[in-house]
């Protein structure tokens, strides 16, 4: 399980937002019980208006959900470079629906700073749209070389697209859990994806992030069958080929997460732990993915390579096993290498003693 820390540019910049707004910390930890109401029980709400025009509703949010929301990204991108490194050559990253910017964040802290990258954030909100600008120039790393680092906000509700200026690392965080019911949002998202496919520039990836719970997660398995299903996009991450999800047929209803080690910092933990907040874990299930196009990166289709999908646990007739996804099928896998966690990519080779962790 990866360990990950806010990092302490974020974390001076929430101190920033903090100090402007006169709210008691005791007001700040009842709207955070709020968000999390509305987070869960009350989503039928979040259409009517949004938290981020709210002082109290903004301020715990980006005290609490936009550095965890940064660090989910952080870990999602840092594993994602580890096996296509050519995403980090992206000039042009937009985020959709970018409320604060937590995966703006993430990219401009995990990206390396060697080339000029142009950011472009949209929200419906303007007052989030806002709170990112200011946080991304108190983040954001000074002109250097002749190596510039620029943004942009664009007020836009979704599925409205903007244009994309070249290959494009695309974030949607938090997102597709907010309209993926037509009934609720008039969305067709089967329709918003095939045009979002059809006006990427190639070479663009695109990462859905959600929350790590049952719901959204099955959701996003199905989202994932129906984007190979369209042939217009390619997989990239977690799964390691281009099959239909094994989970979506489980009689118990699995669904495909992974777990993080979170250190929070101080300003987050004093709103977070006088509500219990203190187990410094954080989950989420995502979706890495590029428009089926010539010139865009090489997808996994290697039917020995394996993503971890559970923890280790007891199996009959030898001393451990772990769940696999392998080749479009979910496996228990007898005996791992030492060290295998959930979310680790493993080489099963032709025997189980020749795995190793990739």
């Amino acid at each position: 399980m990866p360990s990950l820390a806010t990092p302490r540019p974020l974390l001076r910049a929430i101190k920033k937002q903090v100090g402007k707004v006169k709210v008691s910390l005791r007001s700040q930890g009842e709207a955070l019980e709020e968000l999390f109401q509305l987070f869960t029980s009350e989503r039928q709400h979040l259409k009517r208006f949004s938290y981020m025009n709210d002082p109290r509703l903004r301020l715990a949010y980006i005290r609490y959900h936009l550095p965890l929301n940064t660090v989910r990204s952080i870990c999602v991108l840092k594993d994602l470079l580890k096996r296509y490194p050519a995403i980090a050559e992206t000039e042009w990253v937009t985020d959709m629906g970018a409320g604060p910017g937590s995966s703006t964040i993430a990219s401009l802290l995990t990206l390396p700073a060697d080339r000029t990258r142009r950011y472009l954030l949209t929200d419906q909100s303007r007052g989030a749209l806002r709170v990112a600008r200011e946080i991304f120039e108190e983040c954001a790393p000074a002109e250097k070389d002749g190596v510039k680092t620029s943004i942009t906000t664009l007020q836009q509700k979704l599925p409205m697209l903007p244009r994309f200026q070249g290959p494009t690392l695309v974030w949607m965080s938090m997102v597709v859990n907010e309209f993926d019911h037509a009934e609720h949002r008039g969305i067709d998202i089967k329709r918003f994806f095939n045009k979002l496919a059809e006006k990427l520039p190639p070479g663009s990836t695109v990462i859905i992030i959600e929350p790590g719970l049952r719901a959204p997660g099955r959701r996003l398995l199905a989202l994932h069958d129906s984007l190979l299903e369209s042939q217009r996009w390619e997989i990239l991450a977690p799964c390691t080929h281009q099959k239909t999800c094994p989970l979506l047929s489980e009689p118990k209803r699995p669904w495909c997460h992974f777990h993080f080690r979170w250190q929070p910092g101080d300003i987050v933990k004093q709103i977070a732990v006088p509500l219990g907040l203190t187990a410094g874990k954080g989950s989420m299930s995502y979706l890495a993915m590029q428009p089926a196009k010539e010139g865009g990166l090489l997808g996994n289709r290697d039917p020995e390579l394996a993503r971890v999908i559970g923890d280790p646990m007891d199996v009959r007739h030898t001393d451990a096993g772990i769940y696999l996804c392998q080749d479009g099928k979910r496996r228990v896998f007898r005996n791992p290498p030492k060290e295998t966690t959930r979310g680790a990519l493993l080489e099963r080779g032709r025997q189980n003693r020749d795995a190793r962790l990739v």
